[in-house]
């Protein structure tokens, strides 16, 4: 499981974000557990679980369960496959370049609403490939998402597969390495009620309490209260487009 990181141990120390010495205690907790983690992939999860050794381990021990559990969520993660090729021509995964006040803003629409071309699979593999990218390259305190439902459809509920739905509540649960501040939904519809009634009974309840729901939206400055400079064009901001962001994220 060892990686080569954007960040060392050192760098993220000197932010505050953990502490060599809390590091050192999960090592000697998980000494005698596989797979071996480096000290840079333990201070990630620790940072995502606010230095709670119990809650860090618990998330550890998740995120290899869920990931070794055969879910193709988890499987065949190379970018020039052509299933994620074409998730990625449907789909705006996002990431500000600049964190706001340590959180890092991560941001979904759709660049193609058409949903035969939409596919849920692939939608859930590449988010969470894009949330191991930010941690792996530059941990954030936290995260905050924002998902524009704009163009979902009520044709795109057809198309959800209710394991998938579970295997990525579990993860959002319990093994995501990513402390997620709170997820905006933003220009929301009937469709998304419908959708949304469906995944809640799968999240624990401290989960859905970040979870906040927003009608027509086109300034998440004035919606959200975040600073201009941090958010792109089309949502009030002075960043560049989305897509630009899409393209360029790693």
């Amino acid at each position: 499981m060892s990686l080569t990181l954007g960040f060392t141990v050192a760098e993220v120390v000197k932010k505050g974000l953990t502490t060599v010495e809390d590091i050192e205690a999960l090592k000697e907790k998980r000494k005698n557990k596989r797979p071996k983690l480096t000290d840079e992939q333990i201070a990630i999860f620790l940072i995502a679980c606010s230095n709670c050794q119990d809650f860090t381990e618990e998330t550890i021990e998740s995120n290899i369960a869920l990931k070794n559990s055969g879910s193709n969520i988890f499987r065949n993660r190379n970018l020039k496959n052509e299933t994620l090729r074409k998730v990625s021509e449907t789909l705006n995964f996002s990431v500000m370049p600049e964190k706001y006040e340590d959180s890092v803003i991560f941001l979904l629409s759709f660049n193609d609403n058409n949903y035969k071309n939409y596919c849920q699979e692939s939608h859930f593999k590449l988010y969470f490939m894009v949330i191991d990218s930010i941690v792996y390259d530059d941990p954030p305190r936290d995260g905050i998402i924002i998902i524009d439902a704009k163009g979902y459809s009520l044709m795109h509920i057809t198309t959800l597969r209710l394991s998938l739905l579970k295997t990525y509540s579990e993860y959002f649960n319990s093994g995501i390495p990513l402390l997620i501040k709170a997820i905006h939904f933003i220009n929301c519809s009937h469709a998304i009620s419908c959708c949304f009634n469906v995944v809640r009974p799968f999240i624990k309840s401290e989960k859905l309490q970040k979870i906040h729901f927003h009608n027509a939206c086109n300034n998440l400055s004035e919606t959200l209260s975040i600073p201009p400079k941090y958010l792109p064009k089309e949502y009030g901001g002075e960043l560049k487009g989305i897509r630009y962001y899409h393209n360029n994220h790693g």
